[in-house]
């Protein structure tokens, strides 16, 4: 696979994201930056990206998308929708997921996170070696240029949805199965530390990070699919990450753990945003951020977690407000 992305209009993808210069995020080689990857206008869902090395694609819900169910919001008192996304131009294919968590009276009040997968040159035969991956997370409420007034005391908690693209190769001798990507899910939960304007988390400490097995489930063989349920064992530390005054947090402190394996390094990063919108105790009502981090174990194989989150606070959770 080449270089992964992590795109969020902050969004780490996102604005009143429908057209302009709304900044996202876009995780590159020495750090992420933020730019827009999506808009809601009537309801449509379009979500567009520059890829390294690949350029520019687009996708959306009215031409390129199928409805794949109206799950529970990730943000209390919205409706939600999950659309998966398939599409070829003669530049090659474009698989994507996303989830988008929207106010049914005023859908301009949005956000939305997900995945995407590129295959340059690729059509009916695509593998997995030289396809593009991407982790998108937009919405206006995570948009920087929005005016923050940050708490600068106290602390708060956040525990939301996580979820995302997991490569795996196995290096476990004759009976390794063939290098494979496996969507997946679990918990984020992120605690906020605003007097020392820094926050950290983890994907998947409560044990129960697994395999979705929604957009991908008809490219992947038995094989590698019997190998997908050791994806509970892992779990993602998010270390401290700097709050900025807009809102912004970003680090390189990130380390992959499994609780049979032994991973021997992990490196990679997360970032994202605080919410422009307070909650009743005037913390940022949700954080929302993307994710990649590559790790080997000691028997030589090697992972990749690429995602985005949505994490409510826990007034939100309680008030839908």
């Amino acid at each position: 696979m080449k270089p992964t992305a992590i795109l969020l209009c902050i969004s780490l993808a996102m604005g009143a994201c429908s057209s302009g210069d709304d900044p996202a995020m876009v995780e590159e080689e020495g750090g992420i930056r933020f730019t827009r990857n999506s808009s809601f206008e009537n309801r449509n869902l379009r979500v567009f990206l520059t890829l390294p090395d690949v350029g520019d694609r687009s996708v959306n819900q009215f031409d390129d998308g199928m409805l794949q169910g109206r799950p529970a919001a990730p943000i209390p008192g919205h409706a939600a929708e999950e659309w998966d996304f398939f599409k070829q131009t003669a530049e090659g294919t474009s698989e994507a997921y996303a989830l988008v968590s929207y106010d049914a009276e005023d859908p301009a009040d949005y956000l939305m996170m997900g995945w995407w997968l590129e295959f340059p040159g690729q059509w009916q035969d695509r593998t997995r070696e030289g396809s593009v991956p991407a982790a998108i997370v937009d919405g206006p409420e995570i948009d920087l240029s929005a005016p923050r007034d940050l708490p600068v005391e106290g602390r708060a908690t956040y525990t939301g949805q996580a979820l995302g693209l997991f490569t795996y190769v196995a290096n476990w001798g004759p009976d390794s199965p063939a290098p494979f990507v496996e969507e997946y899910e679990g918990t984020v939960t992120i605690a906020a530390d605003f007097a020392a304007a820094a926050l950290s988390g983890c994907i998947g400490c409560d044990g129960a990070l697994r395999a979705r097995r929604m957009v991908l489930a008809d490219t992947r063989d038995e094989a590698q699919a019997s190998h997908a349920e050791f994806l509970s064992g892992y779990q993602m530390d998010l270390g401290t990450a700097p709050l900025d005054p807009n809102g912004a947090f970003r680090s390189a402190d990130v380390t992959v753990r499994h609780h049979d394996k032994t991973v021997t390094g992990s490196k990679g990063g997360w970032g994202g945003a605080v919410s422009s919108i307070p909650d009743g105790d005037g913390n940022p009502r949700l954080v929302a951020g993307a994710h990649k981090i590559e790790f080997e174990e000691d028997d030589g194989s090697t992972g990749v977690f690429h995602g985005a989150f949505i994490a409510p606070g826990e007034q939100l959770g309680a008030s839908g407000k």
